[in-house]
């Protein structure tokens, strides 16, 4: 079964800077990204998500990482389109009475167009989607989304 992801944005700077959130040394975020590369999963990407994304490919290319492999490795990922999912269309607003962290709001009504699956480093983003049924979403660390990538494999 082909999965479909959302990334927040944040999870793009850990693959490339090779840390968790909270800025120690962590390579989950690159090895879900890599998953997924090898993996006939995708990522979702609507409009306000893309613009996001390359914001801080932007970020990550004036303040050089440590690894421009990581960076190109990125940048190679979002310009696939076997993978990337470009998605044009608008985003929806959130429901009513749906608490969502301020910052995090355009993760939420992105996920909500494409439906995808929300990786996240963020707790605070997680608990706020998860505890949430009316948005009938689901947000995973990046270690949780490698799990679920593999386990939904297709079979070769």
């Amino acid at each position: 079964m082909r999965l479909t992801f959302l990334l927040d944005e944040n999870v793009l700077y850990h693959a490339v800077r090779g840390v968790n959130e909270h800025d120690e040394p962590n390579f989950s975020a690159m090895e879900f990204l890599k998953e997924v590369a090898r993996i006939c999963h995708q990522f979702s990407a609507p409009h306000l998500m893309y613009e996001k994304y390359f914001g801080i490919v932007q970020k990550l290319k004036s303040d050089p990482p440590s690894s421009t492999a990581a960076l190109r490795f990125v940048i190679q990922l979002l310009s696939n389109s076997s993978k990337l999912i470009y998605e044009p269309q608008g985003v929806p607003e959130l429901p009513e009475g749906i608490r969502i962290p301020h910052e995090d709001i355009d993760v939420v009504r992105a996920a909500l167009a494409s439906r995808s699956i929300v990786v996240a480093a963020d707790s605070e983003l997680r608990d706020a989607i998860n505890n949430q049924p009316v948005l009938n979403l689901r947000a995973l660390t990046p270690k949780q989304a490698i799990d679920l990538a593999r386990s939904e494999s297709p079979q070769l």
